[in-house]
């Protein structure tokens, strides 16, 4: 009992020298503000993406994307092999027990002491156990590794959030894109119909020698500017329904037309970024660096530890039996035997040390990444927020010049059909409206496609999907963000 009291002493006394987790400082100095944008704490990041979308076909989509795309799932897996592998480092920690059962016989015959003839010994070890090679980690080997594992399940299931905010993104503005081709086309056939009817009147004055064939060739050509475009539109749809059929994990099939563009968001007040601090909670890849930063460093103090001496119990059991010696029973009898083995590496080349260095080095090519991660998040909100101011003047005066350019085509048909307007400015207002409409289109398409992309670079559209597998607890040190 002395003696293990004595070790008992031993062993807390060298657990009081393990070594500790380095103080990890990282340099995140952000702005105050986005570049010309307000301070306002306001985010459309804070969000859901249910609540955002007004099409409910476009909610929908969205939904069985996050279900079935292959990127999503591959994500989800990760997740799931690293909590499989922190299973597997816990493990290293808990001791390998097996479980014995025995029965010995023993016979001596001949002249025995006593004028005893023969002695049978029968032994059963009714219940045994035995523990094979376990390490005690004084020194936090296993610890700091588990934990550093720990954070690496976080990591993963951040970064998974990361491509469920993508999903989100890549389907919202290929749908868009999809309704804009829809509304191409309305314009387009809406044209058509128009010169149809307009070549119509003009061979009938040509037949009526009140017009020119020279006339009647212009409206042919006006015709079949406008009949020339409506293939590559309808090529251009069916692209698009395949890549949302791509992104939701199914086979080529057409996608049902929703709500116009102008309608298809709510009213967020955009644009409304928040605060750039705000990035670092809200961005699940920037907290997926910032763990992975965290497992790196953990990673560090198991590999340092590593250094100190080990101890181990090998050969370790424990077992209640009993002995009957010439039919007569003695016991129960207890056995107990630990076989502690403490050692220190003497030489090994530098290996230990070289593996701190070599972890060392990728948690200072994670920090890079980490900075590097926030960086590019600050680029994508600045960005965003520029195009979308852009995208906005120029829809409103490209409405204004399609307003009036519609007005312009209206007095110049009134003009021509009552016989004092020329027929070259009825082509010449048609065509200036017709590519107006297309650019007008166009532009609402870019200003949609920049508020997602703001909606996106803040943070947004990760709260509102489905869950992967439970996550572990959080990390035994915690993120550093100074």
């Amino acid at each position: 009992m002395k003696l293990l009291l004595a070790l008992a002493a031993l062993l807390n006394l060298m657990a009081s020298c393990a070594p500790g987790v380095e103080p990890l400082v990282v340099p995140t100095s952000l702005p105050p503000t986005y570049l010309n944008a307000a301070n306002d704490t306001l985010s459309i990041g804070d969000t859901a993406w249910r609540q955002l979308f007004l099409d409910a076909q476009l909610r929908e989509l969205v939904g069985d994307a996050l279900v079935a795309n292959a990127d999503v799932n591959v994500a989800v897996q990760r997740v799931a092999a690293a909590q499989a592998a922190l299973g597997q480092t816990t493990a290293l920690q808990r001791p390998n027990i097996a479980g014995s059962a025995s029965l010995t016989y023993t016979r001596v015959a001949g002249k025995q002491p006593l004028d005893v003839t023969s002695t049978e010994t029968i032994t059963p070890t009714l219940l045994g156990a035995t523990a094979t090679s376990f390490d005690v980690d004084l020194f936090g080997t296993l610890r700091y590794a588990t934990a550093a594992q720990r954070a690496r399940v976080l990591a993963s299931d951040a970064a998974r959030q990361a491509v469920l905010t993508v999903i989100v993104n890549g389907v919202a503005s290929a749908y868009f894109l999809l309704q804009e081709l829809h509304r191409e086309r309305d314009i387009t056939n809406l044209a058509i119909a128009n010169r149809h009817d307009n070549l119509h009147i003009v061979a009938l004055q040509v037949a009526g020698g009140t017009a020119t064939l020279q006339t009647q060739r212009q409206a042919e050509t006006a015709l079949y500017t406008a009949t020339a475009q409506l293939p590559d539109i309808e090529r251009q749809i069916g692209e698009q329904e395949d890549l949302i059929a791509k992104l939701l994990g199914r086979y080529p099939a057409s996608i049902p037309r929703g709500l116009p563009l102008e309608r298809q968001l709510a009213d967020v007040a955009l644009p409304a970024a928040g605060l750039p601090g705000q990035l670092l909670l809200r961005r699940p890849d920037i907290r997926s660096a910032e763990l992975m930063l965290e497992s790196d460093n953990l990673q560090v103090a198991s590999a340092r530890a590593a250094i100190f001496p080990q101890l181990t119990l090998g050969g370790s059991s424990a077992g209640v039996g009993a002995t009957i010696l010439n039919g007569v029973a003695y016991g129960p009898q207890g056995l107990l035997t630990l076989v502690p083995a403490l050692s220190q590496t003497i030489a090994d080349g530098g290996f230990k040390r070289s593996t701190v260095n070599v972890d060392r080095a990728q948690r200072e090519a994670d920090l890079y990444v980490y900075l590097q991660t926030i960086q590019a998040a600050m680029q994508g909100v600045t960005d965003g927020l520029t195009d979308y101011a852009r995208y906005r003047d120029e829809v409103r005066e490209q409405t204004r010049l399609t307003g009036s350019l519609r007005e312009y085509a209206r007095l110049a048909d009134l003009r021509y059909r009552g016989g004092v307007g020329s027929y070259l400015d009825v082509l010449d207002s048609e065509s200036r409206l017709f590519s107006a409409e297309l650019a007008l289109d166009q532009l609402q398409l870019q200003q949609r496609l920049a508020e997602i992309n703001v909606y996106t670079a803040v943070g947004g559209g990760w709260q509102d999907a489905p869950a992967a597998a439970s996550a572990p607890a959080e990390p035994l040190v915690p993120a550093a963000r100074r």
